[in-house]
């Protein structure tokens, strides 16, 4: 049977449909209408910049170091190990491996994607777009069966009964359409200014990408053309337009192109060659390319060692620290939302923070093999992990009596009372 929400929604969309002046009027005002994603009207819009060049999905991902940062963001993610978990009665967690969410985020989300691919694209959307959408597909008893990347939504807006509903139009193989509720997606936001819609970092940082973008134009003129410097011909005497067509076509024929890079030209007789530009090592273009992939790595969070700009003052101690920042302040952050959004709508209201979905984020953090051996020795000694436990960070397997914590002989509780001969007995 039709919801409430459902008959409203759909009297309310062929209202707009049959009267566009009522949908502009009210689009309009909204907080959330169609008229207000002005992020995505400008990029219409205003496709060109000061650099004179199209910023958008396909020109920027030209770039290599923001090709870089988004990459090495969605995989480090995706390589993370997502679970379900269940906190029992006593206080402990376990994994929760019979629910049915839990074969779905290990293994195969649905039957076009892997665990990896889906939570890899899903997060490079959220990185590149500033959200992505997700409609977890349920059976008759509402148990979650399949998860399913959608495009982004035609239209999010209000209905008459105060839900907030998307429309997404196109879906699939079969084009279908799909009008859900706000409970009914997940909606991964980024760089939010009103906590309903995202805001798309190509349009905020509009210029800066442009000028990445065409200092790797100007770079491919520049080799395509094959000389070493710009400059002009100059005749001895006047010439006609055809004698000029002419110089041009064997300038163009003995001088330009990759093949003749490092190779001996020859001037075109009566003509002297005058040189206007500098090559691009005498040219401030290194210097300006480094200053790119620095705006990159302020952009995106992801430091300047890993998008391989060559930096020769780093070491290997400020490229560890470097790598753990990314790991705090952008690989957490993007598991924090995604956890955040997973909990609060696919398990219901008696579950809610008894059963939930998390991500294992040590392994990043665990370093390399002597400070991984220092930590698990730090751990072991104050009784904090068993020997199983570690051995299970190890990908070894379990080993008999490892499952007992274990503390140094000489450490004793503050209250403890020895109940030996000489010592403290209680009276």
């Amino acid at each position: 049977m039709m919801s409430e929400e459902t008959f409203y929604v759909k009297k309310d969309r062929q209202v707009r449909w049959y009267n566009p002046l009522t949908w502009i009027r009210r689009a309009s005002y909204t907080q959330i209408g169609s008229l207000k994603d002005w992020d995505a009207w400008k990029g219409i819009i205003y496709g060109a910049n000061k650099s004179k060049v199209i910023v958008n999905e396909r020109t920027a991902q030209g770039v290599p170091a923001l090709w870089r940062a988004y990459n090495i963001t969605a995989e480090q993610v995706a390589s993370l190990s997502l679970s379900v978990y269940t906190k029992e009665s006593d206080g402990s967690i376990r994994e929760a491996t019979s629910h049915p969410l839990y074969k779905l985020l290990k293994f195969r989300p649905g039957p076009e994607y892997s665990s990896f691919d889906f939570r890899e694209t899903m997060v490079r959307q959220i990185v590149m777009r500033g959200r992505s959408f997700v409609y977890p597909v349920r059976d008759n008893r509402g148990a979650i069966t399949r998860l399913m990347l959608l495009p982004p939504p035609a239209d999010i807006f209000e209905s008459k009964a105060g839900v907030l509903t998307y429309v997404f139009q196109n879906v699939g193989f079969a084009k279908k359409e799909y009008v859900l509720r706000w409970d009914e997606v997940l909606h991964f936001k980024a760089y939010s200014r009103d906590g309903l819609t995202s805001q798309n970092p190509l349009n905020i940082f509009h210029e800066a990408m442009g000028v990445a973008i065409s200092q790797i134009d100007y770079a491919g003129s520049y080799f395509g053309n094959g000389a070493h410097v710009s400059g002009l011909l100059t005749p001895e005497s006047p010439m006609q337009p055809k004698q000029v067509d002419q110089v041009i076509e064997f300038w163009n024929r003995h001088n330009t192109g990759p093949e003749k890079v490092g190779k001996t030209g020859i001037i075109p007789f009566g003509m002297k060659y005058q040189k206007l530009g500098s090559n691009l090592q005498d040219s401030d273009f290194a210097a300006n390319r480094r200053l790119s992939i620095e705006d990159i790595a302020n952009i995106t969070g992801v430091p300047v060692d890993l998008l391989n700009s060559g930096d020769k003052t780093s070491t290997y101690a400020s490229a560890e620290q470097r790598i753990k920042q990314f790991v705090n302040f952008v690989v957490r952050a993007q598991c924090k939302r995604i956890e955040d959004e997973m909990n609060s709508k696919l398990f219901p209201a008696r579950d809610l923070g008894k059963t939930f979905v998390r991500h294992n984020i040590d392994s990043l953090l665990r370093g390399d093999t002597k400070t991984r051996s220092l930590y698990y020795n730090v751990m072991m000694q104050n009784g904090v992990f068993s020997v199983n436990e570690v051995r299970e960070l190890e990908n070894k397997n379990p080993v008999e009596g490892g499952d007992e914590l274990r503390v140094p002989m000489n450490m004793e509780p503050i209250n403890f009372e020895e109940d030996e001969p000489g010592g403290k007995k209680d009276e």
